[in-house]
């Protein structure tokens, strides 16, 4: 889906000004792509039920105009997330994803055949979804969200990164522009996590939390994210603390930055 401000224009009339401000543009990028692996040594996949194929797909809501203007750092933050930070275009994120085959391209011989389908239930995987999570007049913050299962393993992986951004000064959020010390917010974590998750029937290790700087505002909460492993267990998923804005108050620790964009006071 594209959201685009909308034109009207008169005939043999002169053209109405359009308040560029409040337009943003986005643009939907959907890819699916289907291989065949080919190993040089046949017996790589020797006593399997399944051939070794793997399917990509790809769905981007990319931002190509924000409020009026293009927001390059965040399009950059986005790219990095997605791909890689050598990566300067979508196009060639792409291109670098379908360049070799996924999971297999340290093994000396192996090549890809695309294919119109896979001809079976069971192939290796990898998924890309780039979406926004949040928007408001102040700050958007977008999601990076990643699965792939490689054939014959135990189970998938998948994991999400976070960045917001800021409609105004046009620049990707930090943890240091919004606090001083961004360790005093290690007790504020916990104590959320513990609140939400609770301290029995979960695999959580609380002596492994860290603030995360994979965090993004949603509305009036400070949302940190832990992939899985990163404090727990697979098959716990992904933690989320979810830090109310007036939790962070009371330390003298929001940059003054921090407290116009947060809409606190200390």
């Amino acid at each position: 889906m594209t959201l685009l401000s909308v034109l009207f224009v008169s005939c043999g009339k002169e053209e109405k000004q359009v308040d560029n401000s409040t337009k943003s543009v986005f643009e939907t990028i959907s890819e699916r792509h289907c291989f065949k692996i080919n190993f040089a040594d046949s017996s790589y996949y020797e006593g399997l039920n399944w051939e070794p194929y793997s399917e990509i797909k790809m769905h981007i809501l990319w931002p190509e105009m924000l409020l009026g203007k293009t927001p390059e750092p965040l399009q950059k933050e986005i790219l990095a997330m997605a791909f890689s930070d050598t990566v300067s275009n979508v196009a060639s994120g792409i291109r670098s994803v379908l360049s070799t085959p996924i999971f297999y391209d340290d093994i000396e011989g192996v090549s890809q055949t695309e294919v119109d389908s896979i001809p079976q239930d069971f192939s290796s995987y990898l998924f890309i979804d780039v979406a926004p999570v949040h928007m408001d007049s102040k700050v958007i913050s977008y999601e990076v969200n990643s699965s792939s299962y490689v054939m014959s393993a135990a189970h998938g992986m998948y994991s999400s990164q976070y960045t917001s951004y800021d409609l105004e000064k046009g620049k990707v959020i930090e943890l240091s522009d919004l606090f001083v010390d961004k360790n005093k917010l290690l007790p504020i974590i916990k104590g959320q996590i513990e609140e939400q998750y609770g301290t029995k029937d979960n695999c959580i290790d609380y002596d492994k939390i860290e603030v995360s700087d994979n965090f993004y505002i949603d509305g009036n909460v400070l949302v940190f994210c832990y992939n899985p492993y990163d404090i727990a267990c697979y098959a716990q998923g992904i933690v989320k603390a979810e830090v109310p804005f007036f939790n962070l108050l009371g330390a003298n620790n929001i940059t003054s930055y921090g407290q116009q964009l947060l809409s606190l006071s200390e």
